[in-house]
């Protein structure tokens, strides 16, 4: 699964299942990187600017689906398919629901940011605070046909059925289609047991 490893004189950075790789000279990057929104994984990350400037390109395309405008790396760096399935659930919204009208999207944001960076940071990308050595996730893990908070069934879609052209799985109890608020209470719960809890302004 290994694709590339660089060697720097702090570390190797190796590419895990990376399907392409471009190189560019570094006074080129700009055209390749200009337009990407605010980066998750920036050393500068600043959590009240760069959510708000995440927040404002998101609600440009109100009509964009929750799901599709998290992986849209124009507003916001950093969200892979994990945290665009596993952030909605982990706060009870759907992630079909259209952008423009989910309330508390920014403390979304925070709660999707605080788990990437702190995943980066230290490891596999656990987003339930269990077994935190392993990649553990609440409903995306591809076994389980029942949610592990309610027990519903699952509602898992494939990338070519849905607009983003990612797999996304939902639970249609805790994320209920009708539901516009981002339940940070919830999120919190959840949360408890990861040290990505420490890093949201609950």
């Amino acid at each position: 699964r290994r694709r590339f490893e660089f060697w720097f004189d702090d570390g190797p950075l190796v590419g895990i299942d990376i399907p392409l790789l471009h190189v560019v000279p570094t006074d080129r990057e700009s055209a390749f990187v200009d337009h990407l929104g605010p980066d998750l994984c920036a050393e500068a990350w600043d959590t009240e600017s760069d959510v708000e400037v995440a927040v404002d390109r998101m609600l440009a395309r109100p009509e964009v689906p929750l799901g599709g405008a998290l992986l849209d790396q124009r507003n916001l760096a950093g969200f892979g398919n994990i945290y665009a399935v596993e952030t909605p659930f982990i706060c009870g919204i759907s992630p079909f629901h259209p952008v423009g009208d989910v309330d508390a999207l920014d403390g979304l944001i925070q709660v999707g940011a605080a788990l990437i960076r702190t995943n980066a940071a230290r490891g596999p990308q656990n987003t339930t605070g269990r077994r935190l050595g392993d990649a553990d996730h609440w409903i995306l893990n591809g076994g389980r046909s029942t949610c592990r908070v309610c027990s519903s069934r699952l509602e898992r879609s494939a990338a070519e059925r849905v607009v983003w052209r990612r797999r996304t799985v939902r639970c249609p109890t805790c994320q209920p289609h009708d539901a516009a608020v981002a339940d940070l209470e919830r999120a919190q719960r959840l949360l408890r047991l990861h040290p990505a809890h420490r890093m949201v302004a609950w």
